[in-house]
């Protein structure tokens, strides 16, 4: 009876002292079934057997983020270093046959996992892209952070058991930019802030239409009127300084600034050089955009101004219409498009010609401009382009096949010039 007493207490204990000392990744992925993409197939993946005794990354990331792909060759050049103490885990959940080209093209040595159903965006919650969490040999969570601060020296730290101390990533308090509720009494607003490590890569319009008394007058029965305006709300972070000024100059896209190279700055996208902005204004106080731009310049010490020049350009001669392109009245539409290095998607159900253009110009990276003054005419467009290729003539040819004419020339079109401000 007594040795049964303790061998009874023996297992209680070992068994409740083994519950205590699970790890963060044991209790965060325990259950969790995953599959894996394995020389282009999908097979079973134990993400705890593979991350037993090992400095363990969580990579998330998507084929069509290029931070995501750059910092997958920074962390190729890492478990090159140090093969046998890293484990990485590469998380995605859209595309699987894009995925699955990337990770060929690059001969990355990780475990790529395909979350369809985003159970471990659950487990791990994050609102950016790429985003790192990081897990000690012990399976203790260290670090949710962006993979470009993970370097040699981490990797070291870890593998002596020390305590690593990188940028943190946080989950940003959405309260401000969820309410809907707009204070009637504010007239103009604008506020700029430092871009978070972790915040929502985020740009939000909003226009609403209020009643108003205008008061001319003394306190008599006279003395106002009813009348309407309209409120204008633009959030937007995590966008560098040339970013903000293209919301500033609508349709101007980034090959339509003019900087010089002391300005440089003004175009990088690291966290440091990022800011979140909002800005509110009723229209008696003038148009949303130049109010922007003025408040831009002034916070960054910068002068904007539009400036013409005579450049070679791309003509949209014509657009056939029929097939997957149709003329449409404007009327209120649904719209998606993607635009990338190799790609160029877009499906809505109304597009006008200048909106078309400014597509076309960030896809090109070439000015566009139309043969005729066609602003008032707008489109239903489907199309969904691939081509491995950036020369500007084979795009060129490849648009002519869908019914959108483009051909070169030459033309003053209007650029916009940054300079500093004194």
């Amino acid at each position: 009876m007594n040795k049964f007493l303790i061998t009874v207490i023996i297992v209680f204990l070992f068994g409740f002292s083994g519950n205590a000392q699970n790890s963060d990744i044991q209790q965060a992925l325990t259950g969790v079934k995953l599959k894996e993409i394995e020389k282009g197939k999908l097979v079973n993946f134990d993400p705890l057997k593979s991350s037993k005794g090992k400095i363990t990354i969580i990579e998330f990331w998507e084929y069509w983020c290029a931070p995501c792909i750059n910092s997958m060759s920074h962390l190729k050049g890492l478990y090159e270093k140090y093969p046998n103490d890293l484990n990485i885990i590469c998380i995605s959940s859209d595309d699987i046959e894009k995925s699955k080209k990337i990770i060929s093209e690059k001969k990355l040595p990780f475990h790529f996992v395909c979350d369809k159903e985003k159970k471990i965006k659950e487990i791990f919650p994050h609102t950016g892209i790429p985003h790192s969490v990081v897990f000690d040999k012990k399976g203790m969570k260290k670090a949710n952070t962006h993979p470009g601060y993970l370097s040699e020296k981490t990797i070291q730290e870890l593998i002596s058991g020390n305590d690593i101390n990188l940028p943190e990533v946080i989950v940003p308090n959405t309260t401000r930019s969820n309410n809907n509720q707009a204070d009637s009494t504010v007239l103009f607003s604008f506020e700029i802030r430092r871009f978070q490590l972790g915040e929502k890569y985020r740009m939000t319009t909003r226009v609403t239409e209020r009643d108003v008394k205008i008061i001319e007058g003394h306190y008599t029965e006279n003395s106002f009127y009813d009348t309407k305006e309209n409120f204008y709300e633009y959030g937007m972070t995590g966008k560098n300084i040339l970013e903000l000024y293209m919301v500033a100059y609508p349709n101007f896209r980034e090959n339509r600034f003019i900087f010089p190279d002391s300005l440089g700055y003004i175009n990088k996208h690291t966290p440091n050089h990022r800011y979140s902005v909002d800005i509110k204004s009723s229209d008696l106080f003038g148009n949303i955009h130049s109010l922007l731009r003025k408040n831009l310049d002034n916070s960054f010490n910068l002068k904007s101004s539009f400036v013409e020049k005579e450049v070679e350009v791309l003509i949209l001669d014509s657009i056939v219409i029929g097939g997957n392109i149709l003329p449409v009245k404007n009327i209120p539409h649904t719209s998606s498009s993607s635009v990338n290095l190799y790609d160029f998607e877009l499906e809505t159900d109304q597009i006008s010609l200048i909106d078309l253009l400014s597509l076309l110009e960030s896809k090109l990276k070439i000015p566009v401009v139309s043969k005729n003054n066609l602003s008032n005419l707008f489109y239903q467009v489907k199309l969904k382009m691939h081509l491995e290729s950036t020369d500007v003539n084979e795009w060129i040819k490849y648009f002519e096949k869908e019914g959108i004419i483009l051909k070169k020339g030459i033309r003053k079109v209007q650029f916009v010039q940054v300079e500093r401000a004194n």
